[in-house]
């Protein structure tokens, strides 16, 4: 079954109904179960969910067919309230839900909000539901349970970008590090050689799913940073080692340039520039052509 096919004519833009279902699948990569309710061959809803069993919260998303998407969080089991609440278009909506505090954070929503009544969509029997992997669940909690607060521009910064990465390979909590324009006035920008520009966070997360997805394990090890404190830049090189399916690896070195928003102790990026022919290298050391293009082309 195709939602996003089906949620054309409620929303009138096929390209936001793509980018919907494929944010739904990148979801589901960091710990997110969705799912589908409504009558056979007529689906009135894309849902999502995760739970937090330990303090018996669930963070939902319902994008509905027709009419504004919801995200809140609420009390497992409990329809009419909520401790956060936020209405509005479903890709926004739905980050929303997933950026959502952890919530042993100080700045968790914990207002107690009335609930709305299209929540209660969820009820119904799922038509059909993808489950995330019991890993990636995991690392979700742990991801979101770090805290980003450095005091200073220093390595420690930039060890923690690329730590997260490495240690939680979730296309949203990279794409969470950049800025966004309701947030912080401006979207964040991906640039990567042989691709268009991925600016916002949708368009990132897209990007870095499917790259993800065409490998097994990444790590990368800074060398060297350089910062411009007046101009919030840094520029970052090291190594970088791709493992992939088959096993095989490939280790080569990287530089990245970032530009940032340092606001109340949290950075935030604006750009994100990788330099070097990364489709000539992965071309060059693929084991054999189907390699080298499922990876290059994913970039």
């Amino acid at each position: 079954m195709n939602i996003a096919a089906d949620m054309v004519s409620a929303h009138s833009k096929t390209d936001e109904c793509e980018k919907i279902e494929e944010l739904a699948r990148a979801a589901v990569h960091d710990g997110f179960t969705t799912f589908v309710v409504g009558r056979e061959n007529a689906p009135t809803a894309l849902i999502a969910t995760y739970e937090w069993p330990e303090h018996d919260l669930l963070d939902i998303v319902v994008i509905p067919l027709g009419g504004e998407a919801v995200a809140a969080r609420l009390p497992r089991g409990q329809w009419d309230t909520a401790w956060s609440v936020w209405i509005g278009s479903p890709l926004t909506a739905t980050w929303k839900a997933l950026t959502m505090r952890h919530p042993d954070q100080p700045d968790a929503p914990c207002e107690v909000l009335e609930a709305p009544a299209v929540l209660r969509l969820a009820e119904q029997t799922p038509l059909t539901i993808t489950e995330p992997k019991p890993e990636q669940v995991r690392n979700r909690a742990l991801r979101l349970g770090q805290e980003r607060h450095y005091p200073e521009k220093t390595k420690e910064m930039v060890r923690g970008f690329f730590d997260l990465i490495d240690a939680h390979r979730t296309s949203i909590g990279f794409a969470a590090l950049f800025a966004n324009e309701d947030e912080h006035g401006v979207d964040g920008a991906l640039i990567m050689p042989g691709c268009p520009e991925a600016v916002g966070r949708t368009p990132i997360a897209l990007l870095t799913d499917s790259l993800f997805d065409s490998i097994a394990d990444v790590r990368h090890a800074p060398r060297r940073s350089w910062y411009h404190e007046e101009d919030q830049t840094a520029v970052v090189e090291g190594d970088v080692t791709f493992t992939r399916h088959n096993g095989t690896t490939l280790t080569e070195r990287f530089c990245v340039v970032l530009d940032f928003l340092y606001l109340n102790g949290v950075p935030w990026i604006t750009r994100w520039s990788v330099t070097g022919d990364y489709h000539k290298l992965v071309e060059e050391a693929a084991p054999n052509p189907q390699d080298a293009k499922a990876i290059t082309a994913s970039a």
